[in-house]
């Protein structure tokens, strides 16, 4: 069966390497497939020189090495240490597809850029898994979060097993999000907001995450940190609540409740039936039984990442997410005057 190569560039943050690194391919093998990560030459290299006006730069700078004026030295020469800026990943895979030399039968060219597209999150995938451990265990911080997924945004080619080049390709698809009509910025919210600006006021920490755990669930983001940052915008917002709403006399035994004693903390699902009810009167778990149950399986799902490790489907966080907005409408209507 013929074997095709699919070479895939991604844009890094500032990738540190010794100069000697530069124009080298490393083969490996990476979920049953056969790959290889190559770093640039050059500054334009991966074709990034055949386009004018590109946005891009395989290397943008470093330690220039002793006599690097000289042109006629080769990139790993002329640099100590340079900064990459972009990334070859090629994964192969098997076809049965024959390809005639300069064909341009749409049918044979559609199967081969299928076949592409899948080998595309191999890639993804590969590249991440790279950058988080040079982020997390060589030191370079600065490489992006575990959050941070690798996006394809230079030509990709394909190649047939004697390196002719098949011309088809692969693009990212187009991603659309909805905005809710209710999102719109209104005249006096848009005031309200340049206000709050001048006062150099910040989101409460609660919004806030929730707000991190919306962003990345629209990007489809890093299931776990998701969940994470929906759990703990879910827990911080009933304990502001819990402490702010508490008379003078509720006060301490509140302050033990949300936990500024350990000894006697509890359970932060908990903290949404008897513990509220103690402070206003009310219970999530009286008032909305199912949402009580979805933040009991949200701070459930917390501690298995935690305690276990256990990595969530996108699909199970986006409901979680769903259920931390739900409840923060709920604590919000807690203190809203009565019609």
């Amino acid at each position: 069966m013929p074997v095709f190569e699919v070479h895939f560039h991604f844009p890094v943050q500032d990738l540190w390497v010794d100069g000697a690194l530069l124009g080298t391919r490393q083969e490996l093998t990476f979920d049953d497939r056969r790959a290889f990560v190559q770093l640039p030459a050059h500054m334009n290299d991966f074709g990034l020189d055949r386009q004018q006006n590109t946005p891009y730069t395989a290397i943008t700078g470093g330690t220039p090495a002793p006599e690097a004026v000289d042109a006629d030295k080769s990139a790993s020469q002329r640099w100590t240490r340079a900064v990459v800026n972009m990334v070859r990943v090629g994964v192969y895979f098997s076809a049965d597809v024959t390809v005639p030399a300069d064909s341009d039968d749409p049918s044979i060219l559609t199967r081969i850029s299928e076949l592409a597209r899948k080998e595309a999150e191999t890639a993804r995938t590969l590249l991440k898994t790279y950058l988080d451990l040079a982020s997390a265990t060589a030191g370079q911080h600065w490489l992006g979060t575990q959050a941070d997924v690798p996006q394809i945004a230079w030509i990709t080619r394909i190649y047939d097993e004697q390196g002719v080049w098949v011309r088809t390709g692969f693009n990212e698809p187009l991603v659309v999000h909805s905005r809710p009509a209710s999102a719109a910025l209104t005249e006096q919210t848009h005031l309200d907001l340049l206000a709050r600006t001048a006062n150099k006021e910040q989101p409460a920490i609660a919004e806030a995450f929730l707000r991190d755990a919306s962003y990345l669930r629209m990007m489809g983001k890093d299931a776990a940190h998701t969940l994470l940052d929906a759990a703990i915008a879910c827990e911080i917002k009933v304990k502001a609540m819990l402490l702010d709403l508490a008379s003078p006399e509720q006060g301490p035994l509140v302050e033990l409740a949300v936990g500024k004693n350990q000894q006697f903390s509890q359970a932060a699902h908990t903290l949404f039936d008897a513990g509220i009810k103690a402070v206003v009167g009310k219970s999530l778990k009286t008032d909305n039984r199912e949402l009580f149950k979805a933040v009991q399986a949200l701070f459930e799902a917390r501690n298995r990442i935690a305690h276990r490790g256990e990595s969530p489907s996108m699909e199970e966080v986006r409901k979680h997410v769903d259920t931390v907005k739900s409840v923060f409408d709920w604590l919000d209507s807690l203190t809203e005057p009565a019609a």
